[in-house]
């Protein structure tokens, strides 16, 4: 049997398995850049410098935290090279 459909096997529709890409992340909410705040024929992104926090295991509160900027979005000299900064929380047991 030749494989002649990605969403009809044996004449019914499997369409309904399927769902859209999609991805979601805390900058869909707090975006890291401004845009164009240079004027009308700006169109470079600015770095707000908002500080977010990682949690690498939100179940555990011992759990490893950083927190992160991003600084730079032309770090090599053209557009999506980000420069990032990072650093670990250190805890009151100085892990």
């Amino acid at each position: 049997m030749a494989y002649t459909s990605a969403t009809t096997v044996d004449g019914q529709s499997i369409s309904s398995h399927y769902q859209a890409d999609r991805s979601t992340s805390v900058f869909d909410e707090h975006s890291w850049y401004g845009y164009g705040l240079g004027g009308a024929n700006d169109h470079q992104l600015y770095p707000n410098f908002r500080t977010f926090v990682i949690d690498t295991n939100k179940d555990d509160a011992d759990a490893a935290q950083y927190s992160l900027q991003l600084i730079n979005y032309y770090s090599l000299g053209g557009s999506g090279t980000p420069e990032i900064r990072f650093i670990k929380h250190i805890t009151s047991q100085g892990e």
